[in-house]
């Protein structure tokens, strides 16, 4: 699993309220004078509905994205701490 997400095509307007959040967060590091908390909770509930929006309503090619996923756990992840040898 990556330490990044990796985004949909479909999921490319949670991508960019996400790439937002991570903008506003390095400018807030760098400028601790700068207030972007209420911001940055306002796009994250935004980028949260619009992630329950977009999942509501998948299309079967949708739903068959999201499960060939490449940050998706496959059934080796499971198996393969329960076995030493």
């Amino acid at each position: 699993m990556s330490s990044r997400p990796s985004y949909l095509e479909f999921e490319k307007p949670v991508a960019d309220l996400d790439g937002k959040v991570m903008e506003l967060r390095r400018m807030g590091e760098a400028d601790e004078s700068v207030d972007v908390g209420s911001e940055i909770a306002q796009l994250e509930i935004k980028s949260q509905r619009a992630l329950e929006d977009l999942y509501a309503k998948l299309t079967p090619w949708h739903r068959t994205q999201v499960d060939r996923h490449p940050d998706r756990h496959h059934a080796k992840d499971y198996v393969s701490p329960l076995f030493t040898d």
